[in-house]
């Protein structure tokens, strides 16, 4: 994902982040607060309170109704 794209997330949007440590623990995350979108950096909150603070080039994006 683009710095651009991550501009767009918004509550209710799924992202898949891929771990860069030879994927082990990568998985979807569903969005319920954007906490930071700063230069190529993302912070998101998910619904448990899990957070995930990631470069933007390491995540993809599922638009969900």
């Amino acid at each position: 994902m683009e710095k651009y794209q991550a501009d767009t997330l918004k509550p209710g949007d799924q992202v898949f982040w891929s771990d860069p440590d030879e994927g082990l623990c990568s998985r979807w995350y569903k969005i319920k607060k954007i906490l930071v979108v700063d230069q190529d950096l993302v912070v998101i909150e998910e619904p448990d309170g899990s957070r995930l603070e990631c470069p933007a080039s390491e995540l993809g994006f599922v638009e969900v109704d």
